[in-house]
């Protein structure tokens, strides 16, 4: 067969495996994308020639520009289908979603490697999901099974040095022609990421909501989409706004994953009533109070959360087995809390987990804990309380809606942090945490400073 009765492609990405000397190389055409093995050297944007009936690879001296890649890649992209933003909120930010969904399908498409971390949480998989659903979507158009992507849950609230560091290496395996990508959602907005965003090499999206602290450099991060850069707040979350950034490049909305993420961060435009999205919501948040699952202990991945949700036999297992956890502990929550009064009558109630984690249950965590207790206490003082969970060198804090001008919880978080008495904290004005510093009495010594503090807050109101 000669080259001209083959299928001519040109080498968008190249993985380097130096163990077996066989590169995996990502080629494509105005039509279809085809990776395979070689040991042959070839490089980017060199020309060849594949037999579809043999699988046979034929180089060839030729290579082209980066214009002719350029028209190529916009060609595929064509072909995908995309959504018209309806929603009043996601539209003030749609230009911009936009522009970077371009720049995800041109590192998809073209085998440019990409790592997506997301939260290790109920708000942060939903996003998750939606991404892993749309380029599942995108690889069974173009007959790919896997793309370069890299899916790895993220614990704690920074994007740290290490974690950069350990996605850097896994980036660093490839030569494209677009630049890797790091995909961020639901969490890193935090001091602690300055290191990592400064020393980054790769371009970074990044979809958050949490509140935009004065002095964070997101003019360093390639693209940085946040609702309290379009005068929004927190309510609109990062999975809602993962999802609808997911739908414009798939064309399909997932509007059962934008509920639960609602739901799950407590988000004011949750539907409660909506009884699949809670479901879903529940299910999510028990999947990932742990970053690995099985006796093989695999990472926590939106593939395995897929295959779990979309099983009804795996889904009401994993439901009803959440849904009494909660309740029980939640009962345990109520006696055993501590009640103290501030000087404008507003309630703290403090809990030590240790009564929970004694329990040993599979689907339950301390700051989802938090959460949930604060909503059914919530309902016996009505007009809004504080409520505190502590556990080992943590304390999980959450306020209510009514009282989250009265209390600015980042505020005297920050004052904690400038006067040395913690180690961390952050998070939202109505949701945040603090690691506390080693030591007998320290857990007591903050947990009154606080309360100290929340009665200040009052004073300086007036």
């Amino acid at each position: 067969m000669s080259e001209n009765e083959n299928e001519r492609l040109i080498v968008t990405s190249i993985k380097l495996n130096p163990r077996y000397n066989q590169n995996i190389y990502t080629a494509i055409n105005d039509e279809h994308i085809y990776m395979f093995k070689s040991t042959d050297k070839i490089n980017l944007l060199n020309v060849i020639y594949y037999d579809k009936d043999s699988g046979k690879i034929n180089l060839s001296d030729e290579k082209v520009g980066e214009e002719y890649y350029k028209k190529v890649i916009s060609e595929l992209i064509s072909k995908l289908d995309t959504v018209e933003i309806t929603e009043p909120h996601i539209k003030k930010m749609e230009a911009d979603l936009r522009k970077a969904s371009v720049q995800v399908l041109k590192s998809v498409l073209s085998g440019a490697p990409m790592i997506v971390r997301f939260h290790m949480d109920g708000d942060g998989a939903t996003g998750a999901i939606a991404l892993y659903k749309t380029f599942k979507k995108i690889g069974e158009l173009f007959n790919i099974e896997r793309f370069n992507i890299g899916w790895n849950p993220n614990r704690g609230i920074s994007y740290d040095l290490s974690i950069y560091n350990s996605d850097q290496y896994y980036l660093n395996n490839f030569k494209t022609v677009e630049k890797p990508l790091i995909f961020l959602t639901d969490f890193g907005t935090s001091p602690d990421s300055e290191p990592a965003i400064n020393s980054t090499k790769s371009d970074i999206i990044w979809i958050e909501h949490h509140p935009i602290y004065e002095g964070f450099p997101s003019d360093k991060v390639h693209m940085y989409i946040n609702p309290w850069m379009y005068g929004m707040d927190s309510n609109v979350t990062a999975g809602f706004l993962t999802a609808e950034f997911a739908s414009i490049m798939s064309g399909e909305f997932y509007k059962d994953l934008e509920g639960a993420s609602l739901i799950s961060d407590h988000s004011n435009f949750a539907d409660l009533n909506d009884m699949t999205a809670n479901h879903l919501a529940t299910v999510l948040d028990a999947l990932t109070v742990s970053e690995y699952y099985g006796p093989n202990h695999y990472r926590i991945s939106p593939a395995y959360l897929s295959r779990i949700i979309d099983n009804k036999e795996q889904f009401e297992y994993v439901l009803n087995q959440a849904l009494f956890e909660l309740k029980e502990s939640l009962d345990i929550g109520v006696r055993k809390a501590k009640k103290y009064t501030l000087d404008d009558n507003v309630i703290v109630y403090v809990v030590d987990y240790k009564y929970i984690a004694e329990r040993d249950y599979e689907y339950m965590k301390h700051g989802r804990y938090t959460t949930k207790l604060h909503d059914k206490l919530e309902l016996e003082t009505k007009n809004g309380n504080v409520t505190m969970v502590y556990f080992k060198n943590y304390i999980s804090i959450r306020i209510s809606d009514s009282i989250v001008n009265r209390i600015n919880l980042l505020k005297v978080i920050k004052e904690l942090e400038d006067e040395k008495l913690i180690c961390n904290g952050g998070g939202h004005n109505e949701a945040g945490s603090i690691k506390i510093k080693d030591g007998d009495g320290e857990m007591e010594k903050i947990i009154s400073t606080l309360i100290s503090k929340f009665n200040q807050e009052k004073s300086s109101e007036n």
